[in-house]
């Protein structure tokens, strides 16, 4: 609304007016910011929107395709504020818009890493730094799996077996990364032909093959 004020000048005499002036004193528009999202995935685009002003200047410059329209697309790489100081005749607002953004970093690996025997426990896990809220974990193959949605499982694979593990937040963004635990593959085990013997008949030689063996 419009509020008016008039201002008079008296005469210090007479007690009577000598001059006035009429001052509209009109309520500013209400002034908004808002952004499209609030929480995108690293190098998103973002609409920025300001209302209320007759001009607009937007900080930081980060990202943004214009700092003076009521409207620019952000481009944003990580956590950011952005301000706008939104101009109305000779008074000046600033609103505020905050777009979460944290790049994901990922990283799989298995104890132990060495070669080991076929199913024979072994955990494998994600380290996970960035993301967006909640982060939600999924692991394939699934089979040999203990729990192929959680951060950490067990695995007890029969042969060499390579496990991916994907990492998706809150907004969206996802990230994967493979660890391999190596399987010894289980020998053959071959005596040599069968022998017919006499009773005392002298030592026999059994030649075992298919190896490696550590003893006979």
């Amino acid at each position: 609304g419009t509020e008016t004020v008039t201002l008079t000048v008296l005469d210090p005499c007479t007690g009577q007016p000598i001059s006035s002036a009429t001052i509209n004193i009109q309520d500013p528009p209400a002034v908004t910011a808002t952004a499209s999202s609030t929480l995108v995935c690293s190098g998103a685009q973002v609409q920025l929107t300001a209302t209320g002003g007759g001009t607009y200047a937007w900080s930081p410059a980060t990202g943004l395709s214009c700092t003076t329209c009521p409207n620019p697309v952000a481009t944003v790489d990580s956590t950011i504020t952005y301000n706008v100081d939104v101009t109305f005749g000779s008074c000046v607002s600033t609103k505020s818009v905050t777009i979460n953004s944290n790049k994901l970093s990922i990283g799989a690996q298995a104890v132990p890493n060495t070669t080991v025997c076929p199913g024979t426990p072994v955990t494998i896990g994600a380290s996970l730094s960035g993301g967006n809220g909640t982060v939600t974990y999924q692991w394939s193959p699934t089979g040999t799996l203990s729990d192929p949605l959680a951060q950490v499982t067990t695995a007890t694979p029969a042969v060499t077996t390579t496990y991916t593990v994907t990492a998706t937040d809150q907004a969206g963004c996802s990230i994967s990364d493979q660890v391999t635990v190596p399987v010894y593959v289980l020998p053959s085990v071959n005596l040599g032909p069968n022998q017919n013997l006499c009773w005392n008949a002298g030592p026999v030689t059994l030649t075992p093959s298919g190896g490696p063996w550590s003893s006979y």
